[in-house]
């Protein structure tokens, strides 16, 4: 069996029997025996293979070279505080995980990743290791936050280089938002379409200015008017003008029963769906 089937198979037969999303992790105690973050650094990879390694409280497995297959990255070391840092006795997984959110902030994630304004980020999950029970007793309270990119079935994609500084590389392509709209005549999009990664085909790059609308429609020249600040901002007025780029977006039903315009550029429909991943340029 080759090795990228082996993994995907193990995948899918781990699922089957443990928690694999953050929600789930509340009635989830998969206290895995770990090593100790003690010695956590910033940067370093790890090639998770199963669920249970994933949704562990600690992270048993050695560091790998960044260049090598690996799964999750760490983007950020901090420690525990508050009322936890105090017990003796280690956490359960359900408090410490409740602890993700403030300890691993999605403001840290993106100075990681070199996220400028305009720099849309989709794809990718956070997760935090804490020391052992061993280590925990011993005084560590040192915890990492790590970041996968979503694969298939729950589990991280594979990856072979550093997700720091990625969003001014090609590489940034499978975790920015990208849309596939359907082609008009005179070389536009229409204004709905659905959201993917840009590795995959697409229409246009969101170029992460989500605009309020005052109904469920919106016209070209309202989008051209509303999002060409943003865009020249992205890209810059020089490079917009010599690739021929254009103004477009989606309009976006909220779940509040509000309307958004979220922005992009893209290319002349008339050529068809893009490949590449457009990098910020700012004049």
């Amino acid at each position: 069996m080759k090795p990228k089937l082996r993994r995907m198979v193990q995948w899918v037969m781990l699922a089957l029997g443990v928690c694999l999303t953050a929600a789930a992790l509340a009635g989830c105690d998969e206290t895995q025996p770990g090593a100790s973050t003690a010695d956590a650094r910033l940067g370093v990879c790890h090639d998770l293979q199963y669920s249970q390694e994933v949704t562990a409280a600690s992270d048993a497995n050695p560091a790998v070279s960044c260049t090598s297959t690996h799964t999750v990255q760490t983007f950020a070391v901090g420690q525990v505080v508050g009322k936890f840092a105090s017990w003796r006795t280690r956490p359960d997984q359900e408090a410490l995980q409740s602890l993700t959110s403030t300890m691993c902030t999605v403001d840290a994630l993106r100075a990681f990743l070199g996220a400028g304004a305009r720099d849309s980020v989709t794809g990718v999950s956070i997760h935090a290791y804490f020391p052992n029970d061993a280590a925990w007793q011993g005084g560590s309270r040192q915890a990492s936050c790590d970041v996968s990119v979503n694969g298939s079935g729950g589990a991280p994609r594979p990856i072979g280089f550093s997700l720091k500084g990625v969003m001014s590389k090609p590489g940034s392509a499978m975790i920015r938002t990208c849309y596939r709209q359907k082609p008009l005549p005179g070389g536009a999009w229409t204004l709905t379409g659905t959201s993917t990664t840009c590795d995959k085909p697409h229409s246009s790059q969101d170029i992460n200015a989500w605009l309020m609308l005052s109904g469920a429609t919106a016209t070209q020249a309202q989008v051209t008017r509303l999002c060409s600040p943003y865009a020249t901002q992205f890209a810059g007025s020089a490079v917009m003008k010599k690739d021929q780029l254009e103004v477009t977006g989606v309009v976006a039903a909220e779940s509040n029963g509000t309307y958004s315009l979220h922005c992009a550029i893209g290319g002349d429909s008339s050529h068809g769906d893009i490949t590449g991943v457009l990098l910020a340029h700012n004049d």
